[in-house]
């Protein structure tokens, strides 16, 4: 739990969260860019079943966002897709479970359009070396990665401290 420098990421487990409206081609790109460091993703939604695309497709989902919490996962990302945000923005399990990865020193990327979920979850705008912001998924995944070696966000544990409570 303490581990400080870079750490091996095989094995590392990453909630990706979506709802209906997700863009599959961004989480196609996560997922391969995690696979290649041999870490783990987890599809998560509001619901069990299946996710509609943005593009017509279905994405079999692993888990739900209630019944697989963040404690569980040493990292999260959430997929771009505007419908997909909208849905998550307005579930108060997705803004905890984002909220609560920050509590817990965790990465969190937030690639393109999914950086709407900041304000939504309470999450500071800028100056923290673990939130992922990158217009594209692509350099996104790569930050995102090279935080995930770190394996905490150390630096952002006095900003925690005293942090308001999001409500599910």
């Amino acid at each position: 739990l303490y581990a400080t420098g870079e750490q091996m990421l095989k094995g590392r487990r990453v909630a990706l969260l979506c709802a209906d409206g997700v863009c599959e081609a961004s989480v196609q790109a996560m997922r391969q860019a995690l696979s290649a460091h041999g870490v783990h993703s987890v599809l998560l939604a509001p619901h069990m079943g299946c996710v509609k695309t943005r593009q017509g497709g279905r994405l079999k989902v692993n888990g739900t966002i209630a019944g697989e919490p963040s404690v569980l996962f040493d990292a999260v990302a959430v997929p771009e897709g505007t419908r997909s945000l909208e849905v998550l923005s307005r579930c108060g399990r997705a803004r905890h479970y984002l909220w609560e990865a920050f509590r817990h020193l965790k990465p969190i990327a937030l690639p393109g359009d999914a950086s709407a979920m900041i304000l939504a979850s309470g999450l500071p705008e800028t100056g923290d070396l673990g939130l992922i912001l990158e217009k594209e998924t692509p350099a996104a995944m790569a930050r995102f990665l090279a935080a995930m070696k770190q394996h905490r966000i150390w630096s952002r544990e006095d900003k925690v401290c005293g942090m308001p409570k999001v409500e599910k």
